[in-house]
């Protein structure tokens, strides 16, 4: 289909733009874990890594307009998303302290002791006047 695309000259290339469009979101086998967990793609190849794989030559050759690329207010909004401080400050917090279960859980816990502590605080001082 892609070569069909290409050597009549269509107006529009949407199977070659998708190939570029999953091109930009595959760059590691992590990433297709995450489409495919999200059903997004199916992956009937042996591997995520033969899936990176193959977008990645499938692109090499792709000839992609840059006036009509048909996926460009996609990438816009995902650009301006990606740009807005409190995704990226969730981002951060996800990535860097909250990468696992457990971590979740101890701030779980801080956060009620911190509370009790400050009941607890609350109530001496209310005992004492």
């Amino acid at each position: 289909m892609q070569a069909f695309e290409q050597c009549h000259g269509l107006e529009y290339s949407y199977v070659g733009d998708y190939i570029c469009l999953m091109g930009l979101f595959l760059g590691a086998s992590k990433d297709v874990e995450i489409l495919v967990e999200n059903r997004i793609i199916d992956n009937w190849l042996p591997s995520n890594e033969n899936v990176v794989r193959l977008f990645h030559n499938l692109n090499i050759e792709n000839l992609v307009s840059p006036d009509g690329f048909f996926f460009e207010g996609l990438i816009k909004d995902l650009n301006a998303f990606r740009e807005r401080p409190w995704n990226k400050w969730k981002a951060n917090l996800k990535q860097n302290y909250f990468n696992t279960s457990w971590a979740a859980i101890s701030v779980s816990g801080a956060v009620i002791l911190l509370i009790l502590t400050v009941i607890q605080s609350v109530c001496s001082v209310l005992q004492v006047v």
